[in-house]
């Protein structure tokens, strides 16, 4: 009996190893290292929790972050989870965790040893890869911290990373002050229940919005609101999309 339970846990130890031969490789990677690995180039050594630097964002537009990839060099299908959180930054569309996954291969020339590159890592069979490029959208001047996970789980071990970025808003001089009054006063203002975000207005560049996720919110929210704050005009309105196509 002893020696078939000892079999058994042999076999299921076998079947891991062989499972994850190979493993799977998770990057932060720049432009120049992207275009090597699409052709197929290893995954360059990278520590997890390495700090990583986004290009700079002017007012009301978005910058480039390093793209994170994934490589399943194991025998069996893995699943990936990202998960990007800090002010301002986000995954955009069709990258890890997005919508149905289909291969497709890139072209970088005659010589490129092309990987097989997935829209989504949601489902990562074995021998395919997969991107998703993330962006900062500022929601404030200055320096902003983000943070990235990636989880890929198969049968055996899991493998995870976590990568910190960092980029910086360029505001023009005339709406620094206002937005030194919402840096001031977000704190207060985002402990508001169904306040989403704190941003300076769209159309008047002279009032502060106040954001909900839903406009049912907005009568709840402006009673909790003063008017104005420092000065400047507070209207509640309902949560404005940024990011991709922002």
């Amino acid at each position: 009996m002893k020696i078939a339970v000892i079999f058994a846990a042999l076999a299921l130890l076998l079947r891991c190893s062989i499972a994850n031969a190979g493993g799977v490789q998770i990057g932060l990677l720049n432009e120049d290292q992207i275009e090597k690995w699409e052709c197929g180039a290893a995954m360059p050594g990278q520590e997890s929790q390495s700090k990583s630097s986004c290009g700079i964002a002017k007012y009301r537009e978005g910058s480039s972050c390093p793209t994170v990839v994934v490589t399943n060099d194991s025998s069996e299908t893995v699943k990936v989870l990202l998960q990007v959180t800090g002010c301002g930054f986000e995954q955009l569309p069709n990258g890890v965790g997005g919508g149905g996954s289909f291969g497709f291969f890139s072209y970088r020339g005659d010589k490129c040893d092309q990987r097989t590159i997935d829209r989504s890592c949601e489902s990562l069979a074995p021998g395919h890869s997969c991107s998703a490029e993330i962006e900062f959208s500022p929601e404030q001047s200055g320096s902003s911290d983000g943070h990235i996970e990636v989880l890929a789980t198969g049968s055996g071990k899991p493998v995870s990373k976590a990568y910190d970025l960092v980029a910086t808003a360029d505001y023009p001089p005339d709406l620094l002050e206002i937005d030194e009054v919402i840096k001031r006063r977000r704190a207060e203002l985002m402990r508001i229940p169904h306040v989403v975000r704190v941003s300076i207005g769209d159309f008047d560049d002279g009032v502060i919005q106040v954001e909900v996720a839903h406009e049912e919110d907005i009568p709840r929210v402006e009673r909790n609101v003063p008017p104005k704050l420092e000065g400047y005009r507070v209207e509640v309105i309902e949560e404005i999309a940024r990011g991709w196509g922002y």
